[in-house]
């Protein structure tokens, strides 16, 4: 069976909005070296009005090598008050 195909998907904003990292943790399982082939997962573990949090979860073969969360606050790029998850995003994950 041949491996899942990676996915890109574009989402245009006309705004300038953006979604800085706002926290970040990993743990390193395994190790790891240049040239590996190794699978990422990424999923969703939450997500807010203002916010959405990733899990993160890296295999070399069947081991787990690391684990991660990232939580992204998505702000005004002139003010940097918060704002809503732009929708086109909000559906995308939702979906």
């Amino acid at each position: 069976m041949a491996p899942p195909q990676p996915s890109v998907v574009v989402v245009p904003s006309p705004s300038v909005n953006a979604g800085p990292l706002a926290h970040v943790e990993a743990d390193f399982l395994r190790p790891l070296f240049f040239g590996h082939e190794v699978e990422v997962e990424v999923v969703l573990a939450r997500l807010g009005k203002t916010s959405v949090t990733f899990g993160h979860r890296i295999r070399k073969g069947p081991d787990v090598t690391s684990t991660g969360v990232t939580s992204h606050v998505f702000v005004d790029g002139r003010t940097f008050q918060p704002v809503s998850v732009p929708d086109a995003l909000r559906q995308l994950l939702e979906a």
